[in-house]
């Protein structure tokens, strides 16, 4: 689920990785836009929420916070957008590794 939203297969993905980076960027200056903005943190949160109850009801999360969970993967999804774009080095499988190498420390 998360290898959809960090898209590195084509050039049409990274393009898309890349007009996501700017638009966030761009929200952050601009007042007309902090309602999308806003919405779209909250798509992404729900998200990440879903992605952590199915982990939680799969045995795999314990004791956890949802909210800093969800915060902290968050976090690292855009990281790991906010990286293909800027620095071209994640290809499709680099990208699993980190995911899976990511949600095995959260499952410990």
């Amino acid at each position: 689920m998360i290898k959809q939203i960090v898209q590195v297969n084509s050039e049409e993905e990274r393009i898309e990785n890349d007009i996501w980076v700017k638009f966030s960027i761009m929200a952050t200056m601009h007042p007309e836009y902090q309602e999308t903005k806003k919405e779209f943190r909250e798509v992404n949160l729900n998200f990440e929420k879903n992605i952590l109850n199915m982990l939680h009801q799969n045995g795999y999360l314990d004791n956890f916070n949802m909210k800093n969970s969800a915060n902290s993967l968050i976090v690292f999804i855009h990281g790991l957008v906010f990286e293909s774009v800027i620095s071209n080095l994640y290809n499709d499988q680099v990208v699993e590794n980190e995911i899976r190498e990511y949600i095995q420390k959260m499952c410990k």
